[in-house]
């Protein structure tokens, strides 16, 4: 199964994704752990950034992991806390 990045420029509050990411634990490196969650807001702004906020768990190491919806198309890509939305 392959992914791409979507086309859609729309994304709904109540939608499901999923997060895939390398958080640290101490020195210890989770590799691959995926999390799932709702968006919440998908046009959070933040200090004059664009943000999709979600309930999916976004911890230190998973910045750059893609979030994907349910038909496996990247979203955006998490960024620290925040999920940064590629495209407007």
């Amino acid at each position: 199964m392959t992914a791409s990045l979507s086309p859609r420029t729309k994304i709904e509050a109540g939608e499901r994704v999923t997060v895939i990411g390398n958080p640290g634990l101490g020195q210890t490196v989770l590799n691959h752990t995926m999390t799932e969650g709702i968006v919440s807001n998908p046009r959070r702004t933040i200090r004059g950034g664009t943000y999709i906020q979600t309930s999916a768990a976004v911890n230190p190491g998973s910045s750059g992991g893609p979030m994907f919806d349910v038909p496996l198309e990247q979203l955006s890509v998490a960024d620290r806390k925040f999920v940064r939305e590629l495209s407007k």
